[in-house]
């Protein structure tokens, strides 16, 4: 498990939303590295943990304006 690395909760709607989508699309090219390049299921795991923790770092750092509370009702409602 990855923290998002805020308590504020409107942030971490966002973020948790963000990194779903990203986690998505990261578990199915990892399907087709396991394929095509034949990696183990603990090299595919520490590829998985490593793009997570890189993306929540970047998530983390984004400009102030991100952080806002943006109404966008995809994500107002998470709780």
């Amino acid at each position: 498990m990855v923290g998002l690395l805020t308590k504020d909760q409107p942030v971490a709607c966002r973020r948790a939303v963000a990194m779903t989508g990203r986690n998505e699309t990261v578990r199915m090219s990892l399907h087709e590295k396991i394929e095509g390049d034949g990696l183990t299921a603990d090299q595919a795991s520490a590829v998985f943990q490593e793009e997570v923790v890189r993306y929540r770092h970047m998530l983390a750092h984004q400009p102030q304006w991100i952080k806002q509370d943006v109404e966008r009702p995809q994500i107002r409602h998470c709780r």
